[in-house]
């Protein structure tokens, strides 16, 4: 099951808590995110020896606050620019950006927000959304894989 369908799952069981047990209100707020993920962004992102700052703060709100997948802007990264070593005007992602972003903090959440919202990525699961971003096969498994090295790496929470 993907994280988004779990997130969701526990979403509706908050809600449902909610309407159950009126005296112990639980919201959606309530339900935190996995630990870890910071962790193995930093930890990602290390590796590849990325620029500082990470942003990594950043790329959780996105993916949160989108629904999306946390490691898929940062996956993205590294093939478009070395993570930001290769960028041009805080463009990270390869985007399409006549004039680019004002900060790497607004290209994270444009295009979080547009793989999200726009007509051309939403409603598409992460694949999908892979092939429209660009249509090559190859493209879409390096992401794949690179995403899979995030989640592979160890959790220094526990």
């Amino acid at each position: 099951m993907s994280r988004i369908r779990i997130k969701k799952l526990l979403y509706a069981v908050a809600g449902a808590a909610c309407c159950l047990f009126p005296s112990e209100t639980i919201s959606p707020s309530d339900v935190v995110p996995p630990p870890g993920r910071a962790d193995k962004l930093e930890s990602f992102f290390e590796s590849y020896h990325c620029p500082q700052p990470f942003y990594t703060a950043d790329y959780l709100r996105a993916a949160d606050t989108y629904h999306l997948d946390y490691r898929l802007l940062p996956a993205i990264s590294i093939i478009e620019s070395k993570c930001g070593q290769y960028r041009k005007w805080n463009n990270r992602w390869g985007w399409t950006a006549v004039h680019g972003f004002s900060t790497v903090r607004a290209g994270i959440n444009f295009v979080a927000s547009r793989l999200a919202q726009s007509y051309f990525y939403k409603d598409k699961t992460t694949e999908g959304k892979l092939l429209v971003y660009n249509p090559s096969p190859r493209y879409s498994q390096v992401v794949k894989q690179l995403m899979g090295e995030i989640e592979d790496l160890e959790n220094t929470d526990d």
